[in-house]
């Protein structure tokens, strides 16, 4: 009958004892009595306030002293009497709590517990970095030295005294006025040593330092460079291009080489130590020779040392004719004067009427000046060329005859004989 008193006292909370899920109870006999009721006791968080699972509840106290329930769920049912009472619940991960609490019936017990703090691991010493051992300093010595004149004995200043192979490569010193330097700091071992200085012959020497040592150049002055040569070619051509043979091809300048003479192909080349001059080119009998005032510039570019060819311009001349005053009229009074000039015909074009008197190779000869004399003026320059005022004349002085021959550049034309009358 008891039973079924606990059944019927009990059975509301049947359905919410099966919702504990898994739990067990201790050994201790538990007798219910019609007075026992129902107790869900939970466990909430404080730092999430959600139910904590695997709950562990023990009553401290009363007649169901001793009495415990485990359960792995968040809530755990107890069957206790009326009255009051000491839970004790533990909660995986929390901290334990001792709760009174008063049965007056079915109920449900919340207790609230800290969670317990996970432990602060000991973060281990970081160990004391022993420093290596320092080696010891490698030993360091001092070149010293002195640069004088071969010849002289005097000391040199300015010489750069440096190591150009081995140990202390690029390491050096310039002398001072008593021709003196001083490399410190050097390392031990072998190495090539070299002075030099502008104007000066370099000066390599061998040492092999194991100690503070010294070490002596002497240097001889150095030739000077030799001169520049520059070589200078060209042609001598006429207005049609043919190479002109025997042109003599004269630099106009004292530190150039002696004549050349152009060949069959009409080429000429010499070389001079200027690297400028002025060229005059006076071909053989024939030609029209260039004047001083025509002579050619040539100049050695800056990136070599051979000039252009250079080409050279001159004229084939053809005929040459004497014009004296009224062509055909040779018969003159005494005291007349006639105009009288040649008249130069070249190969490609017809130069009449050459500023004579020029030394451009005009020639005019009376055979008998004292009947006929040749009178000629310059006059005065202009500065666009040619001359103001002057004139070139045949005078007839006395009665008789002369022959006029007129020449041009070797080229003669042909004679003319001039009657004086009356």
């Amino acid at each position: 009958m008891r039973s079924m008193f606990i059944g019927g006292a009990v059975a509301a909370n049947l359905l919410f004892v099966a919702a504990c899920g898994s739990q067990s109870t201790n050994a201790l006999s538990i007798s219910p009595t019609p007075t026992d009721y129902l107790v869900i006791v939970r466990l909430v968080s404080t730092d999430t306030h959600a139910s904590v699972p695997g709950l562990h509840v023990t009553v401290n106290d009363g007649p169901r002293a001793g009495y415990s329930v485990s359960t792995t769920s968040d809530q755990a049912a107890l069957q206790l009497p009326l009255g009051p009472v000491s839970l004790h619940v533990v909660a995986t991960g929390h901290q334990p709590v001792d709760q009174a609490v008063t049965i007056t019936g079915a109920a449900v017990v919340e207790v609230k517990s800290d969670p317990i703090p996970n432990p602060v691991p000991t973060a281990e010493p970081t160990p004391t970095p022993v420093p290596p051992e320092s080696p010891s300093p490698a030993a360091t010595f001092t070149l010293s030295g002195r640069v004088t004149d071969a010849r002289t004995g005097q000391a040199i200043s300015g010489v750069e005294v440096e190591s150009v192979r081995g140990v202390n490569v690029g390491r050096g010193a310039k002398t001072d006025s008593n021709g003196s330097y001083r490399i410190d700091s050097l390392v031990q071992g072998s190495m090539t040593v070299q002075a030099t200085a502008e104007g000066l012959i370099p000066q390599t020497r061998e040492v092999v330092l194991a100690g503070n040592q010294s070490l002596d150049f002497t240097l001889l002055l150095a030739a000077p460079p030799p001169p520049p040569v520059y070589t200078f070619s060209g042609w001598v051509r006429d207005g049609r291009h043919t190479p002109i043979p025997g042109a003599v091809v004269q630099p106009l300048d004292t530190a150039s080489p002696r004549n050349v003479t152009t060949g069959p192909d009409g080429t000429w080349s010499f070389t001079a130590a200027v690297a400028e001059l002025r060229l005059l080119a006076t071909p053989p009998s024939g030609y029209e020779a260039a004047y001083p005032s025509y002579a050619v510039p040539v100049k050695v570019p800056r990136d070599g040392n051979t000039t252009p060819r250079t080409e050279i311009m001159t004229r084939k001349i053809a005929s040459v004719v004497a014009e004296i005053g009224y062509p055909g009229n040779m018969t003159i009074a005494l005291g007349q004067r006639l105009s009288a000039y040649p008249e130069v015909h070249f190969d490609d074009a017809v130069r009449p009427n050459p500023m004579l008197g020029q030394s451009d190779g005009t020639a005019i000869v009376s055979s008998n000046p004292a009947v006929v004399r040749w009178n000629h003026r310059m006059g005065t320059a202009i500065p666009d060329g040619g001359f103001d005022g002057g004139y070139s004349e045949l005078q007839a002085l006395s009665i008789g005859s002369a022959t006029i021959t007129m020449t041009y550049y070797g080229v003669a034309a042909p004679p003319v004989t001039i009657q004086v009358v009356p």
